[in-house]
């Protein structure tokens, strides 16, 4: 039996499951010997809730900082079969993804190997549900370092609503839901301020070159490129990521409130008043 593959499914990866019981079995064995294992590579992990920029910042930090990462979103710490090729065959040549398996023991060596496919030098690596994967993240890569980026989840809302592809967005509760789930995890990994920084997307899109040059004293590293420097996405070919070869700007910002439910939108945010007030979204 084979199901359409389906990246955003939540069905059709609990399926791939029933009908691959070896593949559960390996995936059990390898989040069991996640605890074991502990990388000497350094790594950026960039987090956050859905559409709230992480794919634009990732994309502009490998243009302007010297880190070596793949176009792609691994998930390689989410709960999917890891041995699914239909996951990677975009990205990962067949054989390459096999020796990867064979020679690999966990989720968190695999990801360590993967990117050392790319060479010697920092990785950098952007799945935003890795953000529920930060205590396993800090406990395998000691020397990883955290962006998290955050955004009005007003907008990061009607953006999800928008691109139709957002299983969290499917209507205003459950995205607010699950930005809080985001938000809450972040704050119980108790990271130190030397492991995590936090950039607010609003604060990006008016200062892209500013956000860079912090985050690049964050990790210790020099900005290469200049503002002007812009590698071509083949993502921005679709409707929700349209924008991604295209100059940064504050247009979305505050979009939500031409929405004909902003204030139901506004209801919904001010169940979480004071952790938006905490990140500067005042109410």
């Amino acid at each position: 039996m084979k199901i359409k593959y389906n990246k955003h499914s939540k069905l059709y990866h609990a399926m791939d499951y029933v009908i691959n019981p070896i593949g559960f079995a390996d995936q059990v064995c390898r989040n069991f010997h996640d605890r074991n294992f502990v990388s000497e590579n350094e790594f950026l992990f960039v987090v956050g809730a859905p559409r709230s920029g992480t794919t634009i910042l990732y994309k502009t930090i490998r243009d302007r900082i010297d880190l070596l990462g793949f176009e792609f979103e691994t998930e390689i710490l989410s709960q999917k079969r890891l041995s699914n090729y239909e996951r990677y065959k975009k990205y990962i040549p067949k054989e390459t993804f096999d020796k990867l398996l064979d020679e690999t023991k966990s989720n968190c060596e695999f990801l360590d190997c993967l990117h050392q496919t790319l060479g010697e030098g920092c990785y950098v690596e952007k799945t935003p549900q890795h953000i529920f994967s930060i205590k396993k993240i800090k406990k395998s890569f000691p020397k990883a370092k955290i962006i998290h980026i955050v955004r009005d989840p007003r907008d990061a809302f009607i953006s999800g609503f928008s691109a139709k592809n957002i299983p969290q967005a499917k209507n205003i509760k459950s995205y607010f839901s699950y930005w809080r789930k985001c938000i809450d995890s972040i704050k119980s990994a108790q990271l130190q301020e030397s492991d995590i920084l936090t950039v607010r997307y609003e604060d990006f899109v008016v200062d892209d070159h500013g956000i860079v040059k912090n985050i690049g004293d964050f990790i210790g590293l020099k900005v290469e490129g200049n503002i002007t420097d812009c590698s071509i996405d083949e993502r921005g070919l679709l409707d929700e990521f349209a924008k991604l070869n295209k100059p940064i700007d504050a247009k979305s910002v505050g979009r939500w409130r031409e929405s004909k439910d902003s204030a139901l939108i506004q209801e919904a945010a001010l169940l979480h008043k004071n952790v938006l007030e905490s990140y500067g979204y005042i109410l």
